[in-house]
């Protein structure tokens, strides 16, 4: 009787966010796309890569400060799978990727009909899961794997069930201030909507609305007075109301989720308990914002493919790519990144085929060997490189890197101590030899006044 072995197999589109570099003209000329990543295997597997067929579609650049902008290009992995073995064998899929960066505005991508993943040309259902991502982060296959959990996450302190009492303080004046003694401890927590500042034994709250917004979370925190009065003498101005409501953790948190995203109350949890960990984990105070993931989140493709023993099969994933935007070159400079790397995992890869559709110029490729042709470029590898694959497009063969003031400010900061004793050496050799001219005058009038007598 044969056997059914299930295994899991990580397909992997990832670009991590990087800072911004910004310059003296107040408009932003760097923005960060993501790197992207191939296949992985997560764990034994008698499926191999026959090949791989790599493509980027880029007809189109991403255009910052234009919201029109209708930009379409996208990348395809396309791999051959091959079960060697006689047995059946279910592989579950995943295929993590970004959505339009943060910073690249409201680029419109019309090509999402073709995204998803295919099985011999036919597009099949997947499910899309979320978790999350910092953008100052680069992606981590460990980390980020273990970030797709099909139960609630657990947390040593926010639990799903957690007591959270919510207070609205209502002001008659903006710019208020609210100051009481109250103490958080190992048991008590602050998630607060408005700006606050914790001292050992005591909150201040200010706002900016005439609304102070905040939550005590713990089951067993003490619950504050509802009484106005009793707030006369710790706010700087007249308090006109006092809401409060008692909710759980749980639904605070899922109260953040974007209706607009199709995202499942677990995955939207998990991500703000990640968030929490990395960012808040040992303290007591958490800004509000944190509970808010909606724009910090990595999408993933779930799916499975089912092999029959000796069984080849053709499976394509379609993604957007964003670039690298570089406007400190004229013309603007677009860097792709693709790791090849992660794909030595597998127990067998050869044929990588690596094909860029495209009407540009490319600048620079950190491969060597690319075929250039009416529609783009084209490679052609027996095996992995040692190298990631990295290449720069743009609308000229040469792009020219512009100065900015930024640049010429940091020249002349590395040159002052240089120009300085310069300065410094040319004046007292001035000086020296304005001395000698001095003394030389005077003494030529002392002679001719001795001579006259």
């Amino acid at each position: 009787m044969k056997k059914k072995i299930t295994s899991l197999l990580l397909l992997l589109l990832i670009i991590p966010f990087g800072q911004r570099e910004v310059c003296a003209n107040s408009a932003q000329k760097y923005f960060e796309g993501y790197n992207n990543q191939g296949v992985i295997m997560m764990d034994e597997s008698p499926i191999v890569v026959l090949q791989e067929d790599l493509t980027f579609n880029i007809d189109s650049f991403p255009k910052v400060y234009d919201n029109n902008n209708k930009y379409k290009s996208n990348v395809s992995a396309k791999y051959t799978f091959h079960n060697p073995s006689g047995n059946y064998i279910t592989s579950h899929l995943v295929f993590p990727f970004y959505d339009m960066p943060y910073n690249y505005y409201e680029n419109e991508n019309n090509n999402i009909d073709i995204y998803g993943a295919y099985v011999d040309n036919e597009k099949i259902e997947l499910n899309v899961r979320y978790t999350y991502s910092y953008y100052m982060y680069d992606f981590s296959i460990d980390e980020d794997i273990n970030k797709l959990r099909d139960d609630y996450a657990t947390h040593k302190f926010y639990m799903q069930d957690l007591k959270v009492d919510h207070y609205k303080f209502s002001f008659i004046k903006m710019n208020s201030k609210l100051t009481f003694d109250y103490m958080l401890d190992n048991d008590t927590r602050l998630i607060s909507k408005s700006t606050y500042y914790v001292s050992y034994n005591s909150i201040e709250f200010h706002s900016d609305n005439a609304i102070i917004d905040f939550y005590i979370v713990g089951n067993d925190n003490d619950k504050l007075s509802l009484n106005k009065e009793d707030y006369i003498y710790s706010s700087t101005s007249e308090i006109i109301d006092i809401e409060y409501e008692e909710i759980d953790f749980k639904t605070l948190v899922l109260s953040q989720k974007s209706k607009e995203l199709n995202i499942t109350d677990i995955d939207y949890y998990n991500a703000v308990i990640d968030s929490i960990e990395l960012n808040y984990d040992e303290s007591q105070s958490i800004d509000y914002e944190y509970l808010n993931v909606n724009d910090n989140l990595i999408k993933w493709f779930d799916y499975s493919l089912s092999f029959t023993p000796k069984q080849t099969i053709v499976n394509e994933v379609i993604v957007p790519i964003y670039p690298d935007v570089d406007e400190h070159y004229d013309p603007t400079v677009y860097r792709y990144h693709y790791l090849l790397s992660p794909a030595k995992t597998w127990k067998e890869f050869s044929n990588l085929n690596i094909r860029i559709n495209t009407k540009y110029y490319m600048q620079e490729s950190s491969l060597e060997g690319f075929i250039k042709d009416d529609n783009g470029f084209s490679l052609h590898l027996d095996k992995l490189p040692d190298s990631e694959l990295e290449f720069s497009l743009s609308t000229a063969e040469k792009s020219k890197r512009e100065s900015s003031i930024y640049t010429l400010l940091i020249l002349a900061l590395l040159l002052a101590p240089i120009l300085y004793y310069f300065i410094f050496v040319v004046c007292f050799v001035l000086l020296i030899i304005f001395l000698i001219i001095v003394v030389k005058i005077i003494t030529k009038i002392v002679r001719k006044y001795r001579t006259k007598e």
